[in-house]
């Protein structure tokens, strides 16, 4: 008789989560929410720490930021997530899946018809991450729309060349989704959707930027009173 010894089991136990941004901008989840600027700085700070310990996460979108039971907004699914060169923040991209196109940004698109010789040569950033969160935070404001794309209904194919392109539809003009060019948000999702990875905002400049409205608002709201 052969015994078979044991194999230890492992419980992962995860918090509970009550939806997704996805789910809020489609308004499948009605909830208690942060306010929006309060929820863009807890998804760039979650982005900077994810940074901070040397990885890029490369699937930045609506669906995989979780809206936690104390109403606190998570990023999730670092299943493609990679470590990045301490130095310099940069990785290869001989590795694959690369998320989800709509959100990639033009350096991780422009790679997909490349040989895998090629791509060991090609490094890209972390701030390919900033470029999806960008496009993250104009659906999130929007309630649905998308830097790149000019339609309420979004199709991926003319979304994905308006990225190539850095054809952006961020204003008004004649977009029904679109912000004003006054809005506080405006320059900032302009400057992390920069097509050239090397003049896209940083997370510190993106954080400032909605720090300091945090403080104009509540300044505002006291002189309210």
């Amino acid at each position: 008789m052969v015994t078979i010894p044991a194999i230890p089991l492992r419980y992962l136990i995860l918090e509970f989560c009550v939806g997704t941004i996805r789910d809020y901008i489609r308004k499948k989840y009605t909830g208690p929410m942060p306010s929006e600027i309060e929820g863009m700085i807890q998804m760039a700070s979650g982005l900077q720490y994810i940074h901070s310990q040397n990885f890029v996460h490369r699937d930045i979108k609506p669906e995989n930021v979780l809206i936690s039971s104390s109403h606190v907004l998570k990023i999730s699914d670092f299943g493609i997530c990679r470590p990045v060169t301490t130095s310099s923040q940069s990785f290869s991209l001989s590795s694959v899946p690369t998320g989800t196109r709509m959100f990639n940004s033009p350096e991780l698109l422009q790679s997909e018809d490349k040989s895998p010789e090629e791509k060991q040569q090609i490094k890209a950033y972390v701030s390919t991450d900033i470029f999806s969160l960008g496009c993250l935070f104009f659906s999130y404001i929007t309630m649905g729309g998308h830097p790149f794309a000019k339609e309420k209904i979004i199709i991926e194919f003319v979304t994905v060349a308006n990225i190539f392109k850095g054809k952006k539809y961020l204003g008004k003009d004649g977009y029904e989704l679109g912000l004003s060019k006054d809005h506080y948000a405006f320059s900032m999702i302009d400057g992390m959707t920069e097509v050239n990875p090397t003049s896209r905002w940083t997370l510190d400049r993106v954080l400032k930027t909605l720090e300091n409205q945090k403080l104009k608002l509540a300044q505002d709201e006291d002189d309210k009173h």
